[in-house]
């Protein structure tokens, strides 16, 4: 499964100076919506930070449902995610053992 990082306004993405939204090749992922927003004309905030009142309908939704949508630019990095290593089952009880052990040493301090 790919990972998926949602950019935050403030980010700064470098591109070719070709990519058809911004003239330079670095910019701020707000001016990229802001140039987006003024080629289709309409108000960018409506679209990133408040969001555009509506109402959905999708294959598993059961009916329409109102409320609101926005736009955001995600980053889909080119390196494998490193593997993790699983969570055992005793992970849990060792935390709990832990805690105990701490509490245990603070009601013993003078």
């Amino acid at each position: 499964m790919e990972k998926v990082e949602k950019l935050s306004m403030d980010d700064v993405i470098a591109s070719d100076k070709n990519n058809g939204i911004v003239s330079s090749e670095t910019f701020k992922a707000q001016e990229a919506i802001m140039e987006l927003a003024r080629k289709a004309d309409i108000h960018w905030s409506l679209w990133t930070q408040n969001g555009m009142q509506c109402q959905i309908i999708g294959q598993n939704t059961g009916g329409w449902r109102k409320g609101k949508i926005r736009l955001c630019f995600e980053f889909i990095p080119n390196e494998p995610e490193p593997p993790t290593t699983p969570e055992s089952p005793l992970d849990d009880l060792r935390k709990e053992v832990n805690q105990v052990k701490r509490k245990v040493r603070r009601s013993q301090l003078p």
